[in-house]
């Protein structure tokens, strides 16, 4: 039977600095091992490359046999962050529902009163996280590395934050998971927690293990060295006081419960994969964590005041055009309503970019930092399927949004005034797609930059767009070669504002005559009707930078 963890000249530098240098450690099925040493030693690295959250510069590590960060891998690992965060929002029960999903675990209910007895928590299942104290937090993030029956559980820290009960109530859980075949690696730079547990240390000291055995063995007297003026002489044979009175009592064993959860071989029950893909599984979080945000609660209170001075100005704008002298040959309510809806289409527009990118420009390197991200990317879902399960949460919020809200616009401004766009259709549609491609552009910059640079970043791209559409419409007024090729390199490089720009013709794209001479010499003149291939290059363009998300997540160290 392969070992449950095994690593082979396992490095990892950061740049000129060796966060680890060339370990090799092995954990045997059913061991725990206690990983011990101070602040910086590479006990979390070796971890999170244990876990597929980083990258080894060198070496080897596999989970029973299975490369490290594989899914066979990540499915056989539960794991704890020694600085971890969960949502909020949840409860105690709905994260560990979240996590069974992602584990495809079928333990259902029974799993989780389990898992949340076992942790000390059986009461708190309808707690929210934010009601949490932090030494509950902690049992609760062990509870959600057990979910799915774990082999291997990779523990981070788990005492840090308990009081003497719960690291009581830990030690307690961890003999009996050994007692039952769980492998267990827990680091920690208190040598008492260790000692206490553990079967076998591994020290670690600036990257690489200095000393391991059993606890016993690791503390073994060796003597004392004392300075003196003629230099340092040593006294193998001395011991400290304490280490004669030691009797070495052993550990006390066992549990002071059976836990009637777990099988006979020590682990939870453990089913199939459910129906639905990892994808929409992390996509149904998101539209979840969308609805809570208070994003979301500003962005409709916006939207409600913008229909209100719509309504207000469209039914105000269309009296004065009635109270008009009637000219046959020009359409004074074509002039009012295809001005007032290209306004309110760049109104949407630009409401429908705050919401996408305030969904998406902390979805990677942002949760990473707050802790949230590592807990779903060590399950077996892979991070492509996270990445297209956050992209497609974003994006169904964000294209109900605006088609909702342009069909709003098309009717108070029918109802208004009596018409309705040559295509209403066609704008609506450029609008969500143009939406959908600032999200895409959020998300990847969310896994290179910061959730505050993203979002000033991507609102930059979306005022250099616009800008660059303006410069188009003047240059084709006034035919200046430059300013047109300027509008079309940026109609290529960001396509969401020739979505725009394509909309707008669309709103009269069959009115004729002096009228549609004037609409075009108007504030939306220049807009240009950019055809089928357009779409074509939009839904290649999204396929680009999903193609470049995937690859610059893969390669990145969480």
């Amino acid at each position: 039977m392969p070992a449950a963890l095994r690593c082979e000249s396992l490095e990892k530098r950061y740049g000129s600095t060796v966060a680890l240098g060339g370990v090799d450690l092995d954990v045997a099925q059913g061991e725990l091992l206690g990983l011990l040493g101070p602040n910086g030693a590479g006990k979390s690295t070796l971890t999170k490359i244990a876990c597929g959250l980083v990258r080894a510069t060198s070496g080897r590590a596999e989970v029973e046999g299975t490369p490290a960060g594989s899914a066979e891998a990540r499915a056989a690992i539960g794991y704890l962050a020694e600085l971890f965060r969960f949502p909020d929002w949840l409860t105690a029960d709905e994260l560990l529902v979240l996590h069974q999903d992602l584990a495809a675990s079928e333990g259902g209910r029974g799993e989780r009163s389990e898992l949340l007895g076992l942790v000390g928590l059986g009461d708190a299942r309808d707690t929210k996280v934010a009601a949490m104290s932090k030494g509950m937090q902690q049992r609760l993030g062990i509870a959600q590395a057990l979910v799915g029956s774990p082999r291997l559980l990779m523990l981070d820290e788990p005492t840090s934050a308990l009081d003497p009960v719960g690291r009581r109530v830990v030690r307690d859980l961890l003999r009996e998971l050994r007692g039952r075949g769980i492998a267990v690696a827990l680091s920690s730079h208190l040598l008492s927690e260790v000692e206490l547990v553990c079967d076998r240390v591994a020290i670690l000291v600036g990257g690489r293990i200095v000393a391991q055995g059993t606890p016993a063995e690791l503390a073994r007297p060796r003597g004392v060295e004392v300075e003196t003026a003629d230099g340092v002489r040593g006294f193998p044979d001395a011991r400290r006081a304490a280490d004669r009175r030691r009797t070495g009592g052993g550990r006390r064993s066992g549990i002071r419960r059976a836990f009637a959860g777990l099988d006979a071989r020590g682990r939870l029950p453990r089913g199939g994969r459910h129906g639905v893909s990892s994808a929409l599984i992390v996509a149904r979080y998101a539209l979840r964590e969308a609805v809570r945000r208070r994003v979301i609660l500003v962005v409709l209170l916006l939207t409600l005041c913008f229909l209100a001075l719509y309504a207000l100005g469209c039914a105000v704008t269309f009296k004065e055009v009635e109270s008009l002298a009637v000219d046959d040959q020009v359409d004074d309510r074509v002039l009012a309503g295809s001005t007032l809806l290209g306004l309110s289409m760049f109104t949407i527009l630009f409401l429908g970019a705050v919401l996408a990118v305030f969904l998406t420009l902390g979805a990677v390197r942002g949760d990473a930092e707050r802790g949230l991200l590592q807990p779903l990317v060590v399950r077996p879902v892979g991070r492509t399927s996270l990445l297209l399960g956050r992209f497609a949460g974003a994006v169904a919020v964000c294209a109900v949004y605006v088609a909702l809200v342009y069909a709003a616009a098309v009717l108070i401004t029918g109802i208004a005034g009596d018409w309705w766009p040559d295509r209403g259709i066609g704008p609506g549609l450029g609008l969500v797609l143009a939406v959908v491609v600032l999200a895409a552009i959020s998300l990847l910059g969310s896994i290179f930059l910061s959730s505050t640079a993203n979002g000033i970043a991507v609102f930059m791209l979306f005022g250099a767009g616009l800008a660059a559409g303006l410069l188009g419409q003047i240059g084709d007024a006034l035919a200046v070669e430059t300013l047109e090729d300027v509008a079309t390199v940026s109609s290529w490089v960001l396509p969401f504002e020739a979505l725009y720009q394509a909309g707008l013709h669309g709103l009269t794209a069959e009115t004729s005559g002096i009228t549609g001479v004037i609409v075009q010499l108007g504030p939306f003149g220049g807009a240009r009707e950019a055809g089928a291939g357009l779409w074509v290059w939009t839904a290649a363009y999204l396929v680009l930078i999903a193609a470049c998300a995937r690859v610059a997540f893969a390669r990145r160290d969480l």
